[in-house]
Parts: structure tokens; C-alpha cells; sequence
């Protein structure tokens, strides 16, 4: 990731977010990245205490896991599938047919959504 975020952003501010997997909410997970990263919306690992920054689930803060899912829904989903297998099957030959263009143009599509 970092090497990535170097070339994109170079000495520009960012800030980091995931998703909420339980591994991504790991305390030694949240600490790397609170030492590494400008900037990190956190979470608090305590399922019971909710009160970190985390933010509730918004296409606005993850707008490339949303051109993403609908680049993959667009060519996985066009017929029903008969099965789950059918469907996992259609969407890695689906993963496996984006291209490093497409990837490129995915943060001036996440500008669309502003």
C-alpha cells in the first residue's frame, strides 16, 4: 500500500479507512496503522464499546470498493446463476478480466460520486 500511496499522493494529505472485518479492526492491526498513515479513521476493537471514528457504511467514504463491486456485478450478473458456485466462479473470471486501465480511471470515477 504504501509504495502506491508515495506515487498517488506524494507528500499530500490522505487519510486511511477499511472496511470492518474483524481482522482490519485488530488492535495490532489499528496501531501499525495510527503509526504509519497521516491520517486513519479508527476503530475501537471492543465490539462492546463502540466508540471510536468509524463511520457508518457510505458509498462516500469507499467510493472505489462501490466502482469496483459494480464493474463486477456488470459482468458476473448479467443471468442468474443456478448455484453459489456459479456465481463465485462468474465473478473471479469477472476479477480476473479487470484491467490495470480500468484500475486507473477508478479514482476519477470515485470523483463522480462527490
Amino acid at each position: 500500500m504504501f509504495p502506491w500511496t508515495e506515487t498517488i499522493f506524494g507528500e499530500d494529505p490522505w487519510t486511511f479507512q477499511q472496511d470492518g472485518a474483524p481482522a482490519h479492526k485488530a488492535y495490532e492491526v489499528q496501531e501499525f496503522l495510527r503509526d504509519n498513515c497521516p491520517d486513519v479513521i479508527t476503530v475501537d476493537p471492543h465490539w462492546c464499546n463502540p466508540t471510536g471514528e468509524w463511520p457508518p457504511n457510505s458509498p462516500d467514504l469507499n467510493p472505489l470498493d462501490y466502482a469496483v463491486w459494480s464493474i463486477l456485478e456488470g459482468k458476473a450478473c448479467q443471468k442468474p446463476h443456478p448455484n453459489v458456485e456459479s456465481l463465485k466462479r462468474a465473478l473471479k473470471k469477472a476479477w480476473k478480466e479487470i484491467t490495470l486501465e480500468t484500475c486507473g480511471q477508478l479514482p476519477e470515477a470515485s470523483e463522480e460520486v462527490h
